[in-house]
């Protein structure tokens, strides 16, 4: 029942009638304590226990599992089968359509059996239809031969049954009359007795009307005479006068010369009789034959024009060729209790915009994606334009998705999907052509489709744009068909698949699997978005080849070109788009944050220079981001982390290169934490952020508040660091200091340099010691030279010399006290 499961037994009770409401009415007291609230399954239990008890689906189960088609139609037998599967919970759940095609199959007459089973049917509904034609064949075949025999209709011969024969032989062989003696024996030929006519020594009569032997005229039954020669009457053939008629050649599947040479389909072949060549018609039992190309040259066959035409059958150009098949999934539209009919009058249109909507009207019902409706719902349509200056049919559901109930199925997250392209060399695209319009729409959900336009109201038969709930529907099919190659060989996102290998013959087969998926499911792909044998591919606004990840740059020029914004909502659309490309900009809501700050509720919107030069810093970052490797599993990560009072950053390496930047701004509270804290904080955040790249393997973070490298030594923490250190704890990880003026690591790679990224994390710990023994460090991009520079001054030098040539300081220097460096001083002063 299509309601909420608190109402399904008000409203299963209040269908009961005269006995069944009584029964419900007086079993209601005896439920006691579980009667208090009668839950679904409570009354349903109760309700079989009644009027279904066990015994009577016993014996529906036993039926159906002895049943067999016998005298049914298969139309019959069908709905028999169905009807009785209910009763059978095997043959009804959602992965027993194998099953539920073998038992119909192990039903059928042999003869239908015999014809259908070479053909692996293992589509329920194909099975059905599939011997539903093939009877009907047989009977317009039967039809047919019986008009020709002048015998007028005549069933199909009955199954063999060796049972029937022997009771008919018995039967036979019981109404036989017992033998005669030999002297009873009366001879049709001369009349005596004795022997049969077949043994008569006399000369077998023969009859002058109807030329048979054995009888005489006088005892001939037939009483017209028609000559086979020339159709004349009283005489038979070999009495006529006229001359004899040409033998007819036989035509019970037979081809004359001159038919071979017209027929195009044929395979002929020349063979030897007595030495005689002969033209021979070589039969493979279909009705095309094909040989491959290879075949043809290693024979060393020869080639011929065909006089003919071949008529292939293909999906038509630009469109899906017709309504899409059975799948195992349909889309439903699912309302809110409660809710009221949608409907609404038709938006106005100009004069070009009403004939191209005719235009498109009339293809959609070509297609049969649309029929003429009479629902109750309607919503409007308006048309929008292409970047091809063509006009896009769009139907107004927003009133709709209001009221209906969202599907949660989860669509993959993009970083995810690039994750898995690891060691990925080769690429190919395929991107499905109107895909949301090979998904039906279940059939008491089409009228809550339904539009209304100038030309009429109508509603989808297949899954419209522009509803709730049709992408989470449509990547709910696309991970069933290709849940068997997710994260080997195939990426799927709604309706872009990416089919990526190591090697080009990896490639080779991978992209024939998910070929045959899409031919086998009857999903058609628009070929001229499709791109194959790729070294790079731009997949979801990513462009991807085997050196990394970087920004796709026809999107990145829509930022480049971005005007300034002139209100909030301007800003947030900007800042949307370049935050789906954050994880390239390092320090990104530091550098956003003066744009941020406009959109907070209650704030003046003053574009002062701080907003300018973030606005163009953000756009520059973009058309410059760099290359960003795909992480390995198998490979040790390195994380710097970093905080101040603007906010939180990370960079995650391997490897020596980045794999990501992450920062967010401070949050209120967060202002007021102590320098420790807010240090630990920024370690905090780039695990919580990359724990699926962390957790359960070893890793190293370098921050440069050097008291956090003796975080677990310490003994007193507040309430705050101990709750951090119990989820420090589940990782693997060392924390090292990491001087702020030696942290240049990530803004190098950002510029793309190499000199710094020829630097390992290991390297660090001795990096530190050469600080703290003042040795100067001068990289190279092979090398790393140390030195050590000593600074002193010459100035007392030069006075203690000139002292010891001067004439007038050197009887002073006799007479009076020398200083310890033999420098003359009056009190402390030099003189």
């Amino acid at each position: 029942m299509q309601c909420i499961e608190d109402q399904k037994v008000r409203f299963g009770t209040h269908q009961l009638s005269e006995e069944a409401d009584d029964w419900w009415v007086s079993l209601l007291p005896t439920l006691g304590q579980e009667g208090a609230v009668v839950t679904w399954a409570v009354f349903r239990r109760e309700f079989l226990r009644r009027y279904f008890p066990e015994d009577v689906r016993g014996k529906k189960e036993i039926e159906f599992l002895e049943l067999k088609q016998g005298n049914m139609s298969v139309t019959e037998y069908a709905a028999k089968f169905v009807e009785l599967a209910k009763f059978y919970p095997h043959y009804t759940a959602e992965n027993a359509e194998f099953s539920r095609c073998i038992k119909f199959e192990n039903g059928l007459r042999p003869d239908i059996k015999r014809a259908i089973g070479y053909q692996q049917l293992r589509v329920f509904p194909d099975l059905v239809n599939s011997c539903r034609i093939y009877e009907e064949d047989t009977k317009a075949h039967y039809k047919i031969v019986n008009e020709r025999k002048g015998k007028g209709q005549q069933s199909p011969p009955k199954p063999y049954s060796a049972h029937a024969d022997k009771g008919k032989q018995r039967m036979v062989d019981d109404r036989r009359p017992k033998k005669k003696d030999a002297t009873e024996i009366v001879c049709f030929n001369c009349g005596g007795k004795g022997h049969k006519s077949n043994v008569c020594p006399k000369e077998i009569k023969k009859c002058v009307r109807c030329g048979k032997k054995g009888h005489i005229v006088a005892d001939c039954k037939r009483t017209d005479i028609l000559c086979f020669n020339c159709n004349g009457e009283g005489h038979i053939s070999s009495q006529c006068t006229q001359p004899k008629r040409a033998p007819t050649t036989g035509r019970v599947f037979a081809l004359t010369g001159t038919q071979t040479e017209n027929e195009d389909c044929l395979i002929r072949g020349t063979c030897y009789i007595n030495n005689t060549p002969l033209v021979a018609i070589i039969d493979t039992g279909a009705i095309h034959c094909f040989i491959a190309f290879d075949c043809v040259s290693a024979l060393g066959l020869g080639l011929s024009d065909m006089n003919g035409e071949m008529v292939v059958e293909t999906p038509a150009k630009g469109s899906i060729p017709d309504v899409p098949p059975e799948r195992e999934v349909e889309f439903s539209i699912d309302l809110v209790p409660g809710t009221k009919l949608v409907s609404m009058a038709p938006y106005r249109m100009s004069a070009s915009e009403l004939s191209e909507l005719k235009k498109q009207l009339e293809d959609l019902l070509e297609k049969k994606f649309v029929r003429p409706s009479v629902s109750p719902w309607g919503a409007p349509v308006l048309l929008v334009k292409k970047k091809d200056d063509s006009m896009r049919l769009c139907i107004d559901y927003r009133q709709l998705n209001k009221v209906t109930v969202k599907n949660r199925y989860p669509l993959p997250r993009i970083d995810d999907l690039m994750d898995q392209l690891v060691g990925a060399r080769v690429f190919s695209k395929i991107d499905l052509r109107s895909s949301y319009h090979q998904i039906k729409v279940k059939d008491e959900d089409m009228q809550k489709t339904a539009f209304k336009t100038r030309y009429g109201h109508y509603e989808y038969k297949v899954m419209p744009f522009g509803v709730t709930n049709a992408p989470e529907v449509f990547m709910e099919y696309m991970n069933r068909i290709f849940h068997a190659f997710l994260d080997r060989f195939v990426v799927v996102f709604i309706d872009d698949i990416l089919i990526y290998s190591k090697t080009e013959e990896e490639h080779v087969e991978h992209l024939k699997i998910a070929l045959q998926v899409l031919k086998e499911k009857k999903l058609y792909a628009k070929l001229s978005k499709c791109e194959f044998w790729l070294k790079e591919v731009s997949f979801l606004g990513h462009v991807i080849s085997g050196d990394g990840i970087v920004v796709d740059p026809s999107k990145v020029e829509a930022v480049s070109q971005w005007e300034t914004p002139k209100s909030v909502t301007e800003i947030r659309s900007f800042l949307g788009l370049a935050g789906y490309y954050r994880r390239f900009i390092e320090g990104f809501s530091k550098l956003a944050l003066p744009l941020t700050q406009l959109t907070c509720k209650g704030k003046t919107f003053v574009w002062d220079v701080h907003c300018e030069n973030s606005f163009g810093e953000l756009k520059k970052r973009l058309t410059t981001a760099p290359v960003l490797i795909l992480p390995k599993s198998d490979e040790p990560f390195v994380v710097y982390c970093d905080a101040s009072k603007l906010g939180l950053g990370g960079v995650l390496m391997q490897e020596g290169k980045v794999v990501a930047y992450a920062s967010r701004q401070l949050r209120v509270h967060e202002k007021n934490y102590p320098t420790h804290d807010l240090e630990l904080a920024a370690v905090f955040f780039v695990l919580k952020i990359w724990r699926h790249y962390l957790y359960g393997s070893r890793f190293e973070v370098f921050s440069d508040h050097k008291s956090l490298k003796y975080l677990f030594d310490q003994k007193e923490l507040n309430m705050r660091q101990r709750r951090w250190l119990e989820l420090l704890k589940d990782y693997d990880f060392g924390l090292n200091y990491h001087p702020g003026k030696v942290n240049v690591v990530a803004d190098a790679l950002s510029r793309k340099t190499l000199h710094m990224s020829a630097i390992m994390v290991r390297e660090f710990e001795l990096l530190e010691q050469f600080r703290d023994m003042s040795l100067v460090c001068e990289w190279s991009p092979q090398s790393v030279k140390l030195g050590m520079l000593k600074i002193h001054s010459e100035f007392l030098k030069s006075i203690k010399e000139a002292q010891k040539v001067d004439v007038k300081f050197v009887d002073l220097l006799v007479a009076r006290d020398q200083t310890e460096d033999s420098i003359l001083k009056s009190m402390t002063k030099v003189c």
